[in-house]
């Protein structure tokens, strides 16, 4: 996919961001943190994707436009471990004396002007890379919930440059901080420039609540560090599956995505060891027989079929593997019950209503989530993922919405999303038969024996249950990989200890050691 992630950090820098907060902690240096930790995770996992840093309120000031008391640290580029080092140094030096606070009233509507001139000059690197292939955001960072409190017009400036941001499609994020003894009142007036569309839309209040303490801004801010990126748009097909008879059908436009994916580490680059720059690898096809360089027109592609090989066109091909429309196409349903852990042959995906393809598809779609979960029913589809794949039997398992409060300061947040799991099938080919092998008969005495042994593991597996939350457990080879990655590109002297949390718990095996010794004794031979 050629989609970026175009995020401005826009950080308040007044000095009511450097009061220490009812926490304990400076507002200013929690937003740099959490700006430190992004730009990490954006060199791991996401190449592409660019970031920029702007700080307004400031003595100093760099900018494009040579607006006032706005310093731009960094343009929007791919970030490398520089910006680190600086953002490092922001921490351990007095940022008054390198960048200064400006006392006065000033225009946040500049500081927007100001972000909306970093998008349109950022650096494009490739022909894909377009205008309207990037997911752009600013990320803004203040304590203060009533600028230009009282100026009306710098008010409605900035109201009216945030509506402008808007139909650029580039969205602002507010990410709130309460001042000592006080809360962020996000009425007052962000909710002015954040919010765009439907005057009936309901606004959920408790989605902008102000954060206190750093792991709450953080955990505020992985939450949308990421772009959700849809696979792709999906239909799904109720009724008559003929292409020409649309009236005896609903159709409902939907989009999916992968809620889980394998983090696997990013592939290195081949470089030439006489300059370092990147090598460029080309693969040509040559002719066995005659040694000639042949053009992708020249190849044709052949299976056997009873020993002689039978020769396709590309393009024959494709039009045999086009057997099927792309979507899924209800084919019945089916209790809950009858779809099985093991008949998933691949990680599930995940689909979610799409309103803008077709309208009343929302309502469409939760109607059939909410009945599919009061009946305990799933859906049997046939699915086409894109054009040339093969159709798949799969089974679409509704989910409820679930909302957790994750910290005390702010409202529910969404935990799992309301839609459906497509869930793989196998088709008949693809079920094996293993025979079982080495089962004996036993007498009696050694089903007394298999009785108490399986008393007794009843007994292990009760004492030794642990809580287990998918979040807490990282990649130990992960992170110890970007670890090293991260301090040879920081010229670190030592490399960051990581923590592998899939080690067993060795006080809760010493706790059920007399258990387990008995267990053993039990299954084993005497002097095993």
């Amino acid at each position: 996919y050629s989609y970026r992630d175009c995020i401005v950090f826009l950080i308040d820098a007044s000095k009511s961001m450097f009061d220490q907060n009812d926490s304990g902690e400076v507002p200013f240096y929690n937003a740099i943190k959490c700006l430190i930790q992004t730009i990490t995770d954006k060199i791991i996992t996401s190449e592409s994707d660019l970031i920029g840093v702007c700080f307004y309120n400031t003595d100093k000031k760099k900018n494009i436009n040579d607006f006032e008391n706005i310093y731009v640290l960094s343009e929007l580029d791919i970030p490398d471990p520089k910006i680190i080092l600086q953002l490092e140094d922001i921490l351990e030096n007095d940022f008054s004396k390198s960048f200064g606070h400006f006392n006065g009233d000033f225009p946040l509507c500049d500081a927007l002007w100001t972000c909306s001139t970093m998008f349109s000059n950022m650096k494009q690197t490739s022909a894909q890379s377009q205008q309207q292939n990037n997911f752009k955001r600013i990320f803004l960072f203040t304590n203060q919930d009533n600028p230009n409190q009282y100026n009306e017009g710098n008010r409605n400036l900035t109201i009216q440059r945030a509506k402008d941001l808007s139909e650029l499609n580039i969205q602002i994020e507010l990410f709130s901080m309460n001042k000592p003894g006080e809360q962020f009142d996000f009425t007052l007036f962000y909710q002015n420039i954040l919010v765009f569309g439907d005057d009936d839309q309901y606004i959920d209040p408790n989605q902008f609540n102000a954060s206190t303490k750093f792991s709450e801004l953080l955990s505020k801010l992985k939450r949308k560090e990421f772009k959700k990126r849809s696979l792709g748009k999906i239909p799904l097909y109720i009724g008559s599956s003929s292409d020409n008879n649309n009236n005896n059908q609903i159709v409902i436009s939907t989009q999916m995505y992968n809620l889980f994916s394998t983090a696997r580490k990013s592939s290195p680059v081949l470089l030439d060891p006489k300059t370092n720059l990147p090598v460029k690898q080309l693969v040509k096809n040559v002719c066995e027989a005659t040694g000639a360089t042949l053009l992708p027109s020249q190849i044709k592609q052949s299976f056997y079929y009873g020993g002689e090989p039978v020769i396709f066109s590309k393009d024959e091909l494709d039009s045999i593997k086009s057997i099927d429309r792309i979507g899924l196409t209800l084919l019945g349903f089916k209790p809950t019950s009858a779809i099985k852990a093991y008949h998933s042959i691949k990680h599930s995906s995940f689909i979610f209503p799409d309103e803008q393809m077709i309208k009343g598809s929302t309502v469409t779609f939760n109607s059939l989530v909410e009945q599919m979960l009061k009946s305990d029913k799933v859906a049997i589809c046939r699915f086409t993922s894109r054009s040339g794949s093969a159709p798949r039997m799969v089974a679409l398992l509704p989910q409820e919405e679930i909302l957790i409060n994750e910290f005390d300061s702010f409202g529910k947040i969404q935990f799992r999303p309301r839609g459906m799991h497509i869930i793989y099938l196998p088709y008949a080919d693809d079920i094996r038969h293993p025979v079982n092998v080495g089962i004996v008969k036993k007498n009696k005495s050694d089903e007394k024996k298999d009785q108490e042994s399986i008393e007794l593991a009843k007994k292990i597996i009760k004492s030794m249950k642990i809580k287990f939350d998918e979040k807490k457990y990282l990649n130990p080879s992960l992170q110890k990989h970007y670890a090293s990655l991260q301090a040879l590109a920081l010229e670190r002297d030592s490399i960051e200890e990581t923590i592998d949390n899939i080690q067993p718990d060795q006080q809760l095996i010493d706790k059920n050691l007399d258990l387990c010794r008995e267990f053993s004794d039990t299954i084993f031979p005497p002097g095993y």
